[in-house]
């Protein structure tokens, strides 16, 4: 058996645990978590950082406001580079 692609691993196991840490706002979840995606983000594999920017933060940016701001707090320098394009897309 093959395993699974990389971004339906994450959209069915991470994806869940974030909207569920964000709707808790439960803050060491959502530091660890978001350590992981800074640590995504600043990969040198463009494959690594297409599975942050594709499914897990279109999944944040698709959260309630609310959501969204509270994900921003725990964002570090390297996922943010990903963010404003993403929330640009939601404007158009």
């Amino acid at each position: 058996m093959s395993p699974a692609p990389s971004h339906v691993l994450f959209g069915a196991v991470l994806n869940p645990q974030i909207s569920r840490s964000l709707a808790a706002r439960d803050e060491p979840t959502l530091a660890r978590i978001f350590d992981f995606l800074e640590r995504m983000a600043a990969d040198s594999d463009s494959r690594v950082q297409d599975v942050l920017r594709d499914t897990v933060l279109e999944d944040v940016r698709d959260e309630s406001s609310a959501g969204r701001e509270t994900a921003r707090q725990f964002m570090g320098p390297a996922t943010i580079a990903h963010w404003p394009q993403l929330v640009s897309d939601t404007k158009r």
